[in-house]
Formats: structure tokens, sequence, C-alpha cells
């Protein structure tokens, strides 16, 4: 028998052939025929309005009179209860027989309600004098101003018909998550005696700052701007967790004191 006229050279040529785009292309076939599922995020972004609309709605609806600290604390009062702004707006509307629409609901004032408690009975800086009546009122009208404040915040999730466009998320707060950096905390001032005492002066050059993990409790703040003192007058550095000074007569060495 002729081997050379046989056939199963190229039939085996062919089978490595077909056996290797088998395995290159198994995968992708069924990659193809699974359901394709996209991960939505946890949370929202921080809204993201002009400051002029912001402070506008605050001089219309509120006293002229009402602080900073008021002003945050109804903002934050409502970006960290999706859920009860969510129940409230859909009320708002109804939609079905036996529903009625309510534009200040029991849901709102109950935030409305905690807060004029909370304010340590100083509603008359919240509120305008038109609005200063019975306790029940005041509850009423801040309510309104909330809910027109959440609508200007974004944290309206339904419609003017009253459908839920979609579900109200957590509110993240990393936009306004301030830089935290990690300085000198022992002493604002150079602890030498012949000092009298001197300040400390920044000395890490803005290209040249390290960055690095802050620890805080149960929270971790990542890419932290980590800064050294100098005292100008003895060479003494201060960083966050040593300080070291210049080597005193009879020594080479610089001293190093690390702290805890």
């Amino acid at each position: 028998m002729d081997l050379r006229d046989s056939s199963f050279p190229k039939e085996f040529a062919i089978f490595n052939l077909l056996h290797a785009l088998w395995i290159i292309f198994w995968p992708i076939i069924v990659l193809a025929f699974l359901p394709l599922v996209a991960a939505s995020p946890d949370t929202i972004p921080f809204p993201n309005i002009s400051f002029d609309l912001f402070s506008q709605f605050v001089k219309d609806n509120f006293s002229s009179m009402i602080s900073l600290a008021s002003v945050l604390y109804m903002v934050f009062s409502l970006t960290k209860n999706p859920e009860l702004l969510a129940l409230h707006t859909r009320q708002q509307k109804g939609r079905f027989a036996g529903e009625n629409s309510i534009a200040v609901t029991a849901w709102i004032k109950c935030l409305s309600g905690m807060i004029l408690e909370k304010s340590d009975n100083n509603e008359s800086s919240l509120l305008k004098e038109s609005n200063s009546t019975s306790v029940d009122a005041r509850i009423t009208a801040l309510g309104m101003q909330l809910d027109g404040m959440a609508k200007l915040l974004q944290l309206h999730p339904s419609n003017k018909y009253g459908k839920v466009k979609h579900k109200l998320k957590p509110m993240s707060y990393k936009a306004i998550e301030g830089i935290r950096f990690i300085c000198p905390n022992t002493s604002i001032e150079c602890t030498t005696h012949s000092c009298n005492p001197h300040s400390l002066q920044q000395v890490t050059r803005i290209r040249d700052i390290p960055l690095g993990t802050l620890i805080n409790g149960f929270n971790a703040y990542e890419d932290c701007p980590v800064l050294a003192g100098k005292c100008t007058q003895c060479d003494t550095m201060y960083y966050t967790n040593h300080e070291r000074a210049p080597p005193m007569k009879g020594r080479e060495k610089f001293s190093r004191v690390y702290l805890n």
C-alpha cells in the first residue's frame, strides 16, 4: 500500500483546523446566548444645579433671617430620605379610583414637623412672617417649601401624571466631599524652647506633595495630600508621624521623634 496516495494526512489536517477554530470561537458563541444585564449604580449623583437658582429659591420661600445651617439641614434631610420622598410624590397624584391627589401629604408633613421640632423652637428664622400662625399651619407651610425644594433638587421621581418614572436611589455625597489633608497635628507652633514659639511654614512643593490614604473611624479616604511643616528658626521638620530636628553640638545625625 502506497501511503503517499492515502487521504488520511489531509483529513487529519482538516480535523485539526476545525478543532482549533472550535477552541477559539466557542466562548464567543456561549456569550452570545447569555442574557445581557447592565449593572446600574447604587446611588445617584448629588444635584447639579446652579447656586443662583438655589439661592433665589431660598430667598423666595424662606425667612430672610434663615441661617446656612438651617438650609443645609433641610437639604440633607431631603437627600437622606429617598424612600419618604418617593412615597410623598406617589400620593400627590391620584391615578386610580379611591386615590386622592394631596399636595402636602402626611409623609412630607412628618419631615417638616421634625425639622420644626429640632430647630430649637426658632421657626421664625425658617418661615416667612405670613406663614407663622398655628403649629399645623407652620408644618403645612414648611411641607410645601420642602416639596418645592425636593423638585428643585430633582428628587421627584414621578411625572405630572403621578406615574413613577424611576426608583429614587440613595444620594452620593462624593461630589461635595471636601479634600482632607494629612498635616502635622501635634502642634501648630514650634515646640523648641528657643523659638518663642514660631509658626510652622509649609515646605512641600505643590508638584512633590505625596498622596496617602486617611483612615478615620470606619471610613477610608484615598488620595489625601500629605504635608510637612518647618520651623524657619531652628530648622525642625514636623511630619504627621514624626519630627526631625537638626543635630545638636557634638552629634552628626538628625534626631527623630516618632509620634503615635
